[in-house]
C-alpha cells in the first residue's frame, strides 16, 4: 500500500467472536483489509474468518493464503475473498460497492481464547503482566462458574482497563490483585455459606452503610436487562444493499444489539421504587444472555447492604482478601443476628493495626 493508506489510524484488535467488525482498508492499491493487530507489533494470529459482507452481502470465499506475500501475489476473482490468519487480513476480487465488514474469531496467538476469563488474561499477558503474577485457579473457577462465549472489538481510543471492564460487566466478574500483588478474578455472587472471618463488637470500630454505585442506588429491581451480540458496525438504511429486499433481514441489520430480558414483577409489590437493570455485554449467544440475566435479576432483586467497616486487624482476620465471605455480628444496623458479606474492598492502615473493609451482601 501508500503511506496514507493507514497512517495516523489505530489498528484494530479483536478478541473472541466478533460479527460485522469494519475492518479497515491497510492497502488501497491490492483491497487488502485488516482485522486484528496485536499492540505488542507482531504479526498476530486470528482464529478464523467466518464471513465477510459488502454492505451486508455475503461474499464467496476463495483461498486462504499462508502468509502475506502469498496474500499479495494472488488476486481472488471478483465477488471473492482471500484470507490470511497469520496475519490477520482479507483481500478482495474487486473493488466494494460499499462499507466492508467481517464476521470473525479473533486472537489466537497459541491458543484461543473466547470466554471473559480466557481473554482477560491474554491482555493481562499482552500488557507485560508476568504469568506467575496470575492467579490461575481464578481464572479457571470463573470460566467454570461462567463459560459464556464472548466478543470484543477494541474500539477507538480505547484502553486496557477500559476493554477489560467490559468484558467482566458480562458475567458480573471482578478482577484485582490480591495482597501479594498477585492478580485474581472472581464472579459477583450472593454471599451465602460457612463465613472464613466473623466480626463482632470486639473488632469492628466504626461501620457505615453506603450507597451503591449503581443507577439503581441499591434498590432491588423488578426487570434485567442484558444487551448482547453487537453488530460492530452501525448499519442505516443507505449501508445496506438493494438486493437485500427483506423487511425483517434489513431490520435486524439496523439493530446494533440483540437483547434477553428477565422480570419479577413481585418485587414492585414490596419495592415501590424498583426500576430495571439494564447493561452491555460482549455476550455472543442467545442462551448464554438468557442464562446470565436470570443470574443478574435473581442477585439484584433482593435488599443488598453496602457497608463500611473499619475493623481491629487480628491474627485470625489478618488473611481476608477480596472475595472473601465474612460475617457482621454486632446490635449495629440490625445485624444482631449476623449477616453474610463479600469483601469487595480493603484499605489496610499498618499504623493503627486497622484495615477499612467495602463490603456487599
Amino acid at each position: 500500500g501508500v503511506a496514507d493508506d493507514i497512517k495516523d489510524q489505530e489498528e484494530p484488535q479483536g478478541f473472541g467472536r466478533v460479527y460485522h467488525a469494519p475492518a479497515p482498508c491497510v492497502n488501497t492499491a491490492r483491497l487488502i483489509y485488516g482485522l486484528h493487530s496485536p499492540p505488542d507489533g507482531s504479526a498476530g494470529t486470528i482464529q478464523a474468518v467466518d464471513a465477510v459482507y459488502d454492505m451486508a452481502v455475503v461474499l464467496t470465499a476463495g483461498t486462504a493464503r499462508a502468509n502475506l506475500a502469498a496474500m499479495e501475489a494472488n488476486e481472488p476473482s471478483p465477488g471473492y475473498y482471500d484470507w490470511c490468519l497469520s496475519p490477520p487480513l482479507i483481500r478482495l476480487g474487486a473493488a466494494p460497492l460499499g462499507r466492508i465488514t467481517v464476521d470473525f474469531r479473533g486472537e489466537a496467538t497459541g491458543s484461543y481464547p473466547s470466554t471473559v476469563a480466557g481473554i482477560v488474561k491474554r491482555i493481562l499477558l499482552q500488557a507485560g503482566v508476568s504469568s506467575g503474577d496470575i492467579d490461575d485457579a481464578s481464572f479457571t473457577a470463573l470460566d467454570t462458574a461462567a463459560p459464556y462465549e464472548v466478543g470484543l472489538w477494541a474500539k477507538p481510543g480505547e484502553t486496557r482497563l477500559q476493554a477489560i471492564e467490559r468484558l467482566l460487566l458480562s458475567c458480573g466478574a471482578w478482577l484485582a490483585p490480591d495482597r501479594l500483588g498477585v492478580w485474581r478474578i472472581g464472579q459477583l455472587i450472593a454471599p451465602s455459606g460457612t463465613p472464613a472471618v466473623v466480626f463482632t463488637d470486639a473488632e469492628i470500630e466504626t461501620l457505615k452503610r453506603r450507597a451503591t454505585n449503581d443507577a439503581e442506588r441499591g434498590v432491588p429491581v423488578y426487570k434485567a436487562t442484558l444487551r448482547y451480540k453487537q453488530w460492530q458496525a452501525t448499519f442505516g438504511d443507505g449501508d445496506i444493499a438493494g438486493t437485500i429486499t427483506s423487511t425483517s433481514a434489513r431490520a435486524e441489520l439496523m439493530k446494533e444489539w440483540r437483547s434477553a430480558s428477565a422480570s419479577d414483577t413481585s418485587v414492585q409489590t414490596k419495592h415501590l421504587l424498583s426500576g430495571e437493570l439494564k447493561r452491555d455485554t460482549c455476550l455472543t449467544g442467545a442462551s448464554d444472555a438468557t442464562t446470565e440475566t436470570a443470574r443478574v435479576l435473581a442477585l439484584h432483586k433482593v435488599r443488598r447492604d453496602f457497608v463500611e467497616a473499619e475493623v481491629t486487624t487480628t491474627a485470625s482476620n489478618a488473611t481476608v482478601d477480596l472475595g472473601t465471605l465474612v460475617e457482621l455480628r454486632t446490635s449495629r444496623l440490625d445485624y444482631a443476628d449476623g449477616r453474610l458479606f463479600r469483601v469487595v474492598g480493603i484499605t489496610a492502615d499498618g499504623a493503627r493495626n486497622a484495615m477499612q473493609l467495602d463490603l456487599w451482601g
